[in-house]
Formats: structure tokens, C-alpha cells, sequence
């Protein structure tokens, strides 16, 4: 194991750090609906358990989804400069057409929010029109004052989970309705055992929702949470089959719960690595 910090990887509960819908004064975003060609910073780190901090973070996993933007469009999220502003930038991390609601993970290193501080802030840029934003966080990599984290594991892409019925695969049969459905990542496709010395603690997947009954979102968080995140990871309507990155935390037991917010939905999970 390493004894250098830097770049090892701390896997967080999913959290809503964004969300420019919203009227309530306590998240960042709150009434900031993004026009075209002008960007936006935002400070995206917090205090307390289940936060990114607000030092010793050098970058951070996002799901940014963008809702309905009036044009075809780009999204883009990437670092403050020096200064704590925004530059326009040269890059897209998600395009959409109009009224489109779709989502993109992105890995993006922090900026300060002005001169000399830490690192603590994005940006993010609509190109056309005007659009709401919203961004997850699921965890975020150490600079080298962090404490230590966990490393990544990379394997061959390995199919863990598959619902629809006669898929052969494990979760065959089990098309996810209302109730959350857990799914034991340990010791599938490589993945190392709960009990093992280095257990995973958490995953890198490629997540496939597949031709939901209704207009949802689908969300994986560690099994044991309580209750499902405010948090989102595929933004789907009926009928269609889209899949997304996804970083997610594992319980103790090694395990995720998917949630579907509306309808009925087959997943499809297939793991590429893990953080141990």
C-alpha cells in the first residue's frame, strides 16, 4: 500500500453538491438556471461526514445531468483558474438537444475561489440557450496533505448483474419496481470478497438502464444507507436503453442498492475495476 496520499480516491455516499431548480438557499446553486456562454463557479465542498473537504481535495466525481435546456447544447465542467473565475473553455463533458434530460459522469480537479485560497471549486458552462444543472458527487481524490484513501484495482469489464428475465446472469428475473434491489458486488467478476484482506470498498461500473415503463431516474448507493440519496445517476424515458459511468461506495457486506424512482426497469451492471 501506498504511504503517499496524493490521487488515492475517497468514495463518498452519492450527495446532491448542485442543483440550479432549486429554492432553497443551502445549496450552492440554488436559482442560478444557466443562460448561454456564461459560466458559473461553484464551490462544492462542505463540512461534516459525507462532504467533500474544504482542503487537501484535488479533484472530485461528478454526475452532471442537464434538464431541459430551451437549445441544442454542451455542458461543461472543469477547474477554476488561479484567480477563481472561470474561463471559457475548449471542452464538452455532455451534449444535449432541446428539452433533453441527460446525464454524464465526469472526473474534473478543483480551482480555488480566489487567489491563494484551496481547492475547493468548479466551473460550469451551457453554450446555448438556457438550462438547469444539476451535479452529484460520489467522491473525490486526495492532494497530498489528505489522509491516505483507497487505490484503484483495474480488471477486464465483467457483466455482475443483468435483471431482465432468462439473462443468465446473477439479478436475472428481478426487474426493479418501487423497492430498492441490492446487488452483492463482492466476489462477482473478480471483484475480491467482503471477508478478504483487501475487500473492495468501492466500484468503477458501466450502468445500462433498459426500456423503463415510465419517465425515471436510477440511482446506486451503498445497500446499507437507510434510504435512497437525493441523487441520480441515469435519466431515462420509456422505452429507451442508456447507460452511464458510474463510481460508487460499497456497504460492508460489499453490496449496492438500485433504485428506480418511477415504473418498472431492468439494469444492466457491468464492473471494470474496483478501490481497495
Amino acid at each position: 500500500a501506498s504511504s503517499d496520499p496524493t490521487g488515492e480516491f475517497h468514495p463518498l455516499a452519492p450527495g446532491r453538491v448542485c442543483d440550479t431548480r432549486t429554492t432553497s438557499s443551502s445549496n450552492p446553486c440554488w436559482g442560478r438556471e444557466m443562460f448561454g456562454l456564461t459560466p458559473m463557479a461553484v464551490n462544492i465542498t462542505g463540512s461534516g461526514a459525507g462532504a467533500i473537504p474544504g482542503s487537501n481535495a484535488a479533484a472530485v466525481v461528478l454526475n452532471i445531468t442537464g434538464v431541459g435546456g430551451s437549445a441544442a447544447t454542451y455542458l461543461s465542467v472543469w477547474p477554476t483558474m488561479s484567480n477563481g473565475t472561470c474561463a471559457i473553455p475548449r471542452v464538452s463533458s455532455l451534449n444535449l438537444v432541446a428539452g433533453q434530460v441527460e446525464a454524464n459522469r465526469v472526473m474534473v480537479a478543483l480551482g480555488p475561489a480566489a487567489t491563494g485560497g484551496p481547492d475547493t471549486s468548479i466551473c460550469i458552462f451551457n453554450a446555448a440557450g438556457v438550462i438547469n444543472v444539476v451535479l452529484d458527487a460520489s467522491g473525490w481524490y486526495g492532494g497530498s496533505g489528505a489522509s491516505l484513501g483507497d487505490q484503484y484495482q483495474a480488471i477486464g469489464p465483467s457483466r455482475i448483474c443483468d435483471t431482465r428475465t432468462g439473462s443468465g446472469q446473477p439479478c436475472a428475473g428481478h426487474t426493479i419496481g418501487a423497492a430498492p434491489y441490492v446487488v452483492g458486488v463482492a466476489s462477482e467478476g473478480g471483484v475480491p470478497a467482503a471477508g478478504a484482506a483487501k475487500p473492495a470498498l468501492a466500484m468503477v461500473a458501466n450502468l445500462t438502464a433498459i426500456a423503463p415503463s415510465a419517465p425515471t431516474y436510477v440511482t446506486l448507493y451503498p445497500a446499507d444507507l437507510p434510504k435512497h440519496p437525493v441523487a441520480s445517476d441515469i435519466n431515462v424515458s420509456p422505452g429507451e436503453v442508456l447507460p452511464n459511468l458510474v463510481v460508487v461506495e460499497l456497504d460492508s457486506n460489499g453490496a449496492v442498492a438500485v433504485f428506480n424512482a418511477a415504473g418498472s426497469i431492468n439494469v444492466v451492471i457491468d464492473v471494470e475495476g474496483w478501490f481497495q
